[in-house]
């Protein structure tokens, strides 16, 4: 929680994310992502079937933590 008077703010600078294939390739799947919310701000994820959607929110919720 911030101190009172404080605004939250949700940073996110990605420089990259990618993916092993099984025969050992790497595929990127996020690169030179940053954006910024202010409180109170509302956002929007779109895009095609993968893209990188979930992935984005997999990192953001923390449960993806392998990326630059």
């Amino acid at each position: 929680m911030s101190p009172a008077g404080d605004r939250a703010r949700l940073e996110a600078r990605i420089a990259r994310k990618s993916f092993r294939t099984a025969s050992g390739r790497s595929v990127p799947v996020i690169a030179d992502l940053s954006f910024a919310l202010e409180e109170g701000e509302t956002g929007a994820l779109i895009g095609p079937s993968g893209c990188g959607k979930s992935t984005l929110m997999r990192i953001l919720a923390g449960l993806d933590r392998d990326f630059e």
